[in-house]
This record gives C-alpha cells, structure tokens and sequence, in this order.
C-alpha cells in the first residue's frame, strides 16, 4: 500500500466517521501546529542560557514551523501527471524538513551531552 493510499483512506475514513472535517478544518490543524512549533522553538532558545547548541535546536524548531506554515501551498499532485512547480516545491520542503530533524536531533543531543547518550541506550531499557 501506498503512501498516497494510506493518506487518501485515512481522509475518507476521517469525512465517515467526522462529517463537518473540512479542508479547511485540516488546514487549521496544520497552522496551529506550525504555530506550536514556533512557540517551542522561541521557549526552547529563551531556556538555552549558555548552551549554544541548545540556542540552534530552538532556532531551528522556529525554522521547521516556518517551513510548516508554508507546507500546506505546495500540494503534490498524482503520479503521472505533468510536474508542476507546487510538485517540485514539496520535494524541496520534504527535504529540506527531513533535514532540518535530523540537526534538531543532532544538536540537542550535543545540549544533553552524556544524559542525551544514557537515555538512548536500549540495552539499559530492556
């Protein structure tokens, strides 16, 4: 199955089982999270004190909620129709987003230090 077909059939399932779910409904829900988003990024910067990877892990939450408020403008359409500039910008985003995780990740780790690699140790949680 699909990515496309899992995205389609989770919508359909979500009119069924919620008639009044809109698009505009949806684009609401992405905006707020977008905006919670934001609003981590700025408390996670303004906790940093000292710890400057820790002020790049909120600057690049800020960053990624941007990114997210513009996600929703650059639908992709089916395979097998002609390109279109929206198209080539959500591969653009998707990448972009994707590696804008992975340095969040990364530079909060570098924050935590030692506590970061002492969580992330599965055979200690097994």
């Amino acid at each position: 199955m699909s990515g496309a077909e899992v995205k389609h059939g989770s919508i359909i399932l979500t009119r069924l089982r919620y008639p009044r779910f809109t698009a505009v409904c949806r684009f609401r829900h992405r905006l707020s999270h977008a905006l919670l988003e934001i609003a981590f990024g700025r408390g996670v910067r303004g906790a940093a004190g000292q710890k400057r990877a820790l002020r790049i892990t909120g600057f690049l939450l800020i960053v990624l909620g941007v990114i997210d408020l513009v996600a929703p403008f650059t639908p992709m359409h089916l395979r097998g129709t002609e390109v279109t500039l929206t198209d080539t910008m959500h591969v653009i985003l998707s990448v972009v987003t994707v590696l804008l995780i992975l340095l969040i990740i990364g530079f909060g780790a570098v924050a935590e230090g030692k506590r970061f690699r002492q969580g992330c140790n599965f055979d200690s949680k097994v």
